[in-house]
């Protein structure tokens, strides 16, 4: 049931006071349902390949097919989901050509607060257009915009976290880090 003048296509964040709680929860689930669904379908299909290059061709070491996901203990922010617990696939190539364009088309120095924050931007930013062509070659004739939106939004969000760290000093204060961890990630990923 939606309030007046809401329909179901209204903007989630222009219903927040009409979510209800059987919503919110379904909402989280969800979440939950597609990081553990990916996790478990992405490990099945690496350790198969893992298993054929290393046991059956011979072709690699076990050093060449590390885990592909880290520690879940480092989704304590939304960094830490991507940086600290999500799949690299591409992560490394994205940091590399986030690097070149901050060095030789921005020409801004390494290790600055600005670098830092547009670090992330840039890096968000191609999983953004990427994802996005996904969407599109899929012929998916709208959700490809959301794609760019979706991952701007996360590298935001880092960029607030790195921010409120600083200035809270979240590090040494239980109290903000226990509002920072777990259900911080949880609520972001499932509510926006």
């Amino acid at each position: 049931m939606y309030a007046a003048g809401l329909t179901e296509k209204t903007k989630f964040a222009r219903r927040l006071p009409n979510i209800t709680i059987g919503e919110g929860i379904l909402r989280l689930l969800l979440v939950a349902d597609f990081v553990l669904s990916t996790w478990l379908v992405d490990n099945l299909f690496h350790s198969i390949m893992a298993f054929v290059a290393i046991w059956v061709l011979q072709l690699d070491s076990a050093q060449e097919w590390p885990p592909l996901f880290g520690d879940i203990r480092a989704t304590r922010s939304v960094r830490g989901f991507w940086g600290g617990f999500w799949h690299q696939l591409v992560g490394p190539t994205y940091i590399c050509l986030s690097k070149l364009v901050l060095r030789y088309l921005l020409r801004l120095r390494n290790r600055t607060h600005l670098s830092r924050a547009l670090n992330v931007v840039i890096i968000f930013l191609f999983s953004g257009f990427v994802h996005a062509l996904v969407t599109w070659s899929l012929a998916f004739s709208c959700g490809w915009w959301e794609d760019i939106a979706w991952f701007s939004l996360n590298a935001a969000v880092i960029v607030f976290e790195g921010l409120a760290g600083r200035m809270l000093w979240y590090e040494n204060s239980v109290m903000i880090r226990l509002i920072m961890e777990f259900p911080w990630v949880a609520s972001f990923m499932g509510f926006l």
